[in-house]
């Protein structure tokens, strides 16, 4: 049979852990990361921009018809990340569409983004940033998969579970910067 202060010292250690993991789930980060879809699909990307669609579609097919020898596709560039927590996912949608960019910061682009909710099988838009931020290099067919490989220019979302709050962060040329944004999601 353990002796009482072996038992308290088990439990103390155990409360301890358990007190660790819940602290270090307070904040995770995760880059967004580039990819191309079909922007006639039925999916979570599609589904968050679905006000947007038909105009974002419209655009693509004259694009299509003006330069038929590019053989442009009807896809779509999103840069993209998700949290999940207590029944939620959270998603975080950029598109490429109406964005702005400088010759200063060639790997930076503002563009529009958007944060949903998505539980119980609804989705619910919990952030609309018009002019978001987003740092990437542009890959071999535009900004896809292939700009993930490099980490010199990204942009990091940061869940928060106990504020319930995601910031975001800019990496350019490596260097990690704070950007002024925060989307409460309650």
């Amino acid at each position: 049979m353990p002796s009482r202060s072996l038992v308290f010292a088990a439990i103390a250690l155990a409360t301890a852990a358990v007190a660790s993991t819940a602290n270090a789930q307070q904040a995770i980060s995760q880059r967004l990361m580039a990819e191309t879809i079909a922007l006639d699909s039925q999916n979570i990307q599609t589904q968050i921009w679905s006000d947007k669609m038909r105009s974002i579609i419209a655009n693509r097919r004259a694009l299509q018809k003006a330069a038929p020898s590019a053989h442009l596709k009807l896809i779509g560039e999103f840069f993209t990340t998700a949290f999940s927590a207590n029944g939620h996912k959270y998603v975080v949608s950029v598109i490429n569409n109406d964005c702005t960019s400088s010759s200063a910061a060639p790997n930076s682009l503002f563009c529009p983004a958007r944060v949903a909710d998505v539980s119980n099988g609804q989705l619910r838009i919990v952030g609309d940033l018009p002019e978001f931020q987003i740092s990437a290099v542009r890959g071999n067919a535009g900004y896809d998969a292939s700009s993930n490989a490099q980490t010199k220019f990204m942009t990091i979302a940061s869940f928060d579970s106990k504020s319930n709050t995601i910031n975001f962060t800019d990496v350019s040329d490596g260097q990690q910067s704070p950007l002024n944004v925060t989307v409460n999601l309650r």
